[in-house]
């Protein structure tokens, strides 16, 4: 039988009639799809036998540990299952295989675990967490995260004024999210990937929305707006992505780069840039540092932090080609691939962020 497969009917002899096979409720389909930093799952099956789980031939699941490998027949059985975050670079796999102990060689079925490279966030399981930020113009952010390398706190100031304060939790059991961001809470549910699916207060609402051409929907992988709407229609703002013709590919371990980004404040467009890319990864560190080619005034929290993961091309800028003036972009590296210094030359203005982690 392959990957979840379902139950069987079968019958030795008119002395010896029984029932073998197996509904392996959970993982759905039989695979479950994970990112580098989940570090548990469950299983869920049924058998109509005695069962044992064995690793599939060729595969090792050093990475994954189940706490159950045998069970009776005729019996539900559900457990928690622990695996390690995936600091690999690469997506991996992992394979179990299930007999029918009752009557061996008559009934099996399979199970297993993919897990990505990267993480919720779209940073690589390797990746670097950024500390702290520290700017040429007086600009410093410092940041906080748990030991999945989620985002808990982020302190954005410049020349000692506070420009931004975020608190994030993460409440596990029920898969939701609490943003406080200065005085404003906002909340979202989540799925494996940790990322807020809509986060809304009783002001505030930050989200993806979709592109409409002659009220049709437009597709995501080829343009999409990243909005933060407040009660105050003139406080809205926009980000809209526009990838190369073709689109982009957006699973989770795929690259891609948005070719335009437009800016709108309320309903008007302040600013269109075009871009080029460095063959540098920008996936090596925790934060987004892209977001930081319009200075922190014009950084936004969420994006930095890639909460919304879409927006986080994946190769870092060198050059943004506006209407009127470029902006160039040297990203300087760690060991590790990580940015130690990032050079953002704006006009007349040269910013130099030096990287803590």
């Amino acid at each position: 039988m392959g990957v979840g497969a379902v139950l069987a009917a079968s019958c030795l002899s008119n002395d010896d009639p029984y029932s073998a096979g197996f509904a392996i409720i959970k993982p759905a389909g039989g695979v479950s799809l994970l990112y580098a930093n989940n570090v548990a799952d469950s299983v869920v099956l049924f058998s109509y036998g005695n069962w044992k789980i064995s690793n599939y031939g060729g595969y090792s699941n050093s990475w994954v540990t189940l706490p159950v490998t045998t069970g009776d027949g005729e019996r539900f059985y559900g457990f928690r299952c622990e695996m390690t975050q995936n600091t690999t670079g690469e997506s991996r796999s992992a394979l179990f295989r299930i007999d029918d102990t009752s009557h061996p060689g008559d009934a099996n079925s399979a199970f297993g675990f993919w897990q990505y490279a990267t993480r919720g966030d779209g940073s690589l399981g390797s990746a670097a967490d950024v500390k702290s930020i520290m700017g040429s113009d007086g600009s410093k952010i410092d940041i906080a995260y748990d030991v999945l390398h989620r985002p808990t706190s982020l302190w954005m100031d410049k020349d000692g004024v506070a420009l931004c304060r975020l608190a994030l939790t993460y409440n596990d059991r029920d898969s939701m999210m609490n943003v406080t961001e200065n005085d404003r809470e906002l909340r979202s549910y989540y799925l494996n990937d940790y990322q807020p699916v809509v986060l809304r207060s009783t002001t505030d609402t930050v989200m993806y929305s979709t592109l409409y051409y002659n009220y049709i929907p437009i597709s995501t992988n080829i343009a999409f707006n990243y909005e933060h709407r407040r009660a105050d229609s003139k406080l809205n703002t926009c980000v809209r992505y526009l990838f190369p013709d073709g689109g982009a590919t957006l699973s989770p371990d795929s690259l891609h780069n948005a070719d335009t980004l437009s800016y709108f404040k309320g309903q008007q467009l302040v600013r269109k840039l075009g871009f080029e890319y460095a063959q540098k990864d920008n996936r090596r560190q925790s934060v987004d540092v892209n977001q930081l080619l319009l200075g922190v005034e014009e950084c936004d929290p969420y994006l930095l932090l890639s909460l919304y993961r879409y927006c986080r091309n994946t190769s870092i800028v060198s050059r943004a080609r506006g209407s009127k003036d470029d902006i160039s972009v040297e990203a300087e590296l760690n060991s590790d691939q990580s940015v130690s210094r990032l050079t953002v030359a704006n006009g007349k203005e040269t910013i130099v962020y030096t990287f803590e982690y």
